[in-house]
C-alpha cells in the first residue's frame, strides 16, 4: 500500500494550482491594478497643469493673492480631477518670483495587490508656470477692405482689437514694455495726408526712391502732379524696396529707398476699353504697347480726356478714376512713420 500511494499521481494538479494559485492571481489582478494606477497619474498631471494656469491667470490679474494662491489650488484642482479610483491629498501652490507652481499627489486604492501586501499605490506631480518680464510687441494685421462693411465686420474686428489690446496691457504688469502695431490688410496702408510735408515722406527730389518713378517713362514730381490734376494726395504709401519692406529700419535722407514714397496710381491705357478700371487721362500716342501708354510721362504735363468718373471695374468697388485710386483706407497714424507697411505698389 505505501507502495502504491508513493507511486499515485493523482493530485499533482491540484497541488500545483494551490501552490501557484495566488501567484496567477496577482499577476493578473495587478495587471489591473497597474492600469488603473497609470490612468490616474496621467489624470493628476493633466490636472495640476490646467489649475497652475488657472491659477497663474487669476494671480497675475490680481484676482488672488501669493498666500491664497494654494487655497485657490485646491479649489480648482478638486474641480479638474475627478478620478474616482484616487484619492486627492498633499496640494500646495506657492508663487516665487515669476513662477508659480502647484503639487498634488493621489493615492489609489488596489483590489488585488493586498494579496502581496500592497493596499495603495501613490502618485505625484508638480506643474510650473512662468511670464516673462521682458518687452514684447504685437503686429496686428486688420482687414480693412470692401468686404468688411457687410454685416458690421469692421464693427466686430474693432471691438475684437480693443478687447484685446486692453487684456494685453492689463497683464503687462509695471515693468514690462508692450508694443502694438497696426496693420491695415488693404491696396495701401494711409499715413494720412497732413504727414504729406513729413521728412520720412519721399519729396521726389534728386535723392530718392529708386521705385519713386517706376510707373513713368521719365521722373514726375507725384505730390505736384496730384496738384496739377485738381487732385489731393490722401496719404496712402507704397511698400518700400527690399530689404526695407520687413524691417524696422527708420527711414531718413541719407537712405532713400528707406522714405516712403506717395502712391500715384498711373493712368492705365486707353485700349481695351471696360478691361482697365483707372484710364483717366489720354495717352496722347499713337500705336503702342500697353506698357508704353501707361508709364508715358507727357500725358501729366499738359492733360487732356480727363475722366475722373466712378470706375465700373468692379462690381462691389466704385470710387473716382484717378491717381489716388484704391486708397480707401483711413488713416492709420498721425504723425510718426509706419513700421512694415503691407501697402501693396499700384499695379496696372
Amino acid at each position: 500500500m505505501l507502495r502504491r500511494l508513493w507511486r499515485d499521481r493523482g493530485g499533482n494538479y491540484a497541488a500545483a494550482f494551490a501552490l501557484f494559485g495566488s501567484t496567477l492571481a496577482v499577476a493578473v489582478g495587478g495587471t489591473l491594478d497597474l492600469m488603473r494606477y497609470l490612468e490616474a497619474r496621467s489624470r493628476l498631471r493633466d490636472a495640476v497643469d490646467a489649475t497652475a494656469l488657472a491659477v497663474a491667470a487669476r494671480y497675475k490679474t490680481g484676482e488672488t493673492t501669493a498666500d491664497a494662491v494654494g487655497t485657490m489650488a485646491q479649489a480648482q484642482l478638486a474641480i479638474v480631477y475627478q478620478d474616482k479610483n484616487g484619492t486627492l491629498k498633499n496640494i500646495t501652490g506657492s508663487v516665487s518670483g515669476s513662477t508659480l507652481t502647484v503639487t498634488a499627489a493621489a493615492s489609489v486604492d488596489t483590489m488585488f495587490l493586498p494579496i502581496i501586501g500592497i493596499a495603495t499605490l501613490e502618485t505625484g506631480a508638480i506643474s510650473s508656470v512662468a511670464w516673462a518680464t521682458t518687452s514684447i510687441e504685437v503686429a496686428l494685421v486688420l482687414d480693412t477692405t470692401g468686404s468688411m462693411a457687410d454685416s458690421d465686420k469692421i464693427g466686430q474686428m474693432k471691438t475684437a482689437t480693443t478687447a484685446l489690446v486692453d487684456s494685453v496691457f492689463s497683464k503687462a504688469g509695471t515693468t514690462a514694455m508692450v508694443r502694438f502695431a497696426v496693420v491695415p490688410f488693404s491696396h495701401f496702408v494711409n499715413v494720412g495726408p497732413s504727414n504729406a510735408s513729413a521728412a520720412w515722406i519721399d519729396k521726389g527730389g534728386t535723392s530718392r526712391s529708386s521705385y519713386y518713378d517706376t510707373y513713368f517713362s521719365s521722373h514726375i514730381d507725384r505730390l505736384a502732379t496730384y496738384t496739377a490734376l485738381g487732385k489731393t494726395w490722401k496719404g496712402c504709401v507704397e511698400t518700400r524696396p527690399a530689404p526695407y519692406d520687413i524691417d524696422d529700419t527708420a527711414p531718413t535722407t541719407g537712405l532713400p529707398n528707406t522714405l516712403f514714397v506717395p502712391a500715384f496710381h498711373p493712368d492705365e491705357p486707353d485700349t481695351w476699353t471696360g478691361y482697365y478700371g483707372n484710364n483717366y487721362l489720354s495717352d496722347k500716342l499713337g500705336a503702342s504697347d500697353d506698357w508704353t501708354r501707361m508709364t508715358n510721362s507727357a500725358k501729366y504735363s499738359s492733360p487732356s480726356g480727363v475722366d475722373f468718373s466712378n470706375s465700373t471695374l468692379y462690381s462691389n468697388y466704385s470710387a473716382p478714376k484717378g491717381p489716388e485710386f484704391l486708397c480707401a483706407s483711413a488713416p492709420s497714424c498721425a504723425s510718426t512713420p509706419p513700421r512694415r507697411p503691407s501697402s501693396r505698389r499700384s499695379t496696372a
